[in-house]
């Protein structure tokens, strides 16, 4: 998702074997640690953009399982890399809060664990793009980078990795409405499949007074 200019946030799971139902894909990389090598070095590079990541359930059982953790190694090896925590981080830009949610259940972490108002929302876990609208937040689901066979949307009945491309417009400092487009990457190309337009939103926060 990108915010402006220079943010811009994704989920990124990895696991050298993943399983879905009967469904398995075998990667050509099977060392742990390789292969998240070879993903942190392959992943695009920009120098005016920055990557803050919230790191997964899948993420966690390489820490859990094999003591590797993801989030030191993106520290070590890129600096525009950043990992904000495991299944919960925030971000903020100017007067508005972005919160980042993935669930881990093997370590309970089910929820944001704490009462959120006045901020945007973005689930990663579900595979699926969806988008609710509270009074005074927006709660975004965010779709797979990846191909496997889950909830994603499909196009000619084969799922691709998808991305959402999300635009915000500000009033005095706060994000007064959102635009949000759903593309499929197919053979390196974007090919759009929706749009939400959410008009109007409520996340004026008011200032502590001394």
């Amino acid at each position: 998702m990108l915010l402006g200019k220079n943010y811009i946030e994704t989920y990124n799971e990895v696991k050298s074997k993943c399983v879905y139902g009967n469904n398995i894909k075998e990667t050509k990389i099977t060392d742990s640690y390789k292969q998240l090598e070879y993903g942190i070095d392959n992943y695009p590079h920009d120098e005016l953009i920055n990557t803050y990541i919230c790191l997964g359930n899948h993420d966690m059982t390489f820490l859990l399982e094999e003591s590797l953790n993801i989030k030191n190694l993106l520290l070590d090896k890129r600096h525009d890399l950043i990992p904000i925590g495991y299944g919960n981080g925030k971000i903020k830009i100017l007067d508005n809060t972005f919160y980042l949610h993935h669930p881990i259940s093997k370590c309970n972490i089910n929820s944001l664990g704490e009462t959120v108002m006045n901020s945007i929302i973005i689930k990663g876990h579900y595979h699926q793009f969806k988008v609710i609208t509270g009074i005074t937040e927006l709660i975004i689901y965010t779709p797979t980078l990846s191909s496997v066979p889950t909830k994603a949307i499909k196009y000619n009945n084969l799922t691709y990795p998808s991305i959402i491309d999300a635009e915000f417009n500000l009033e005095n400092g706060i994000i007064k409405d959102a635009y949000l487009q759903h593309f499929l990457i197919i053979d390196n190309n974007l090919i759009r499949v929706g749009e939400v337009i959410v008009p109007k939103l409520n996340l004026y926060q008011k200032k502590k007074t001394k």
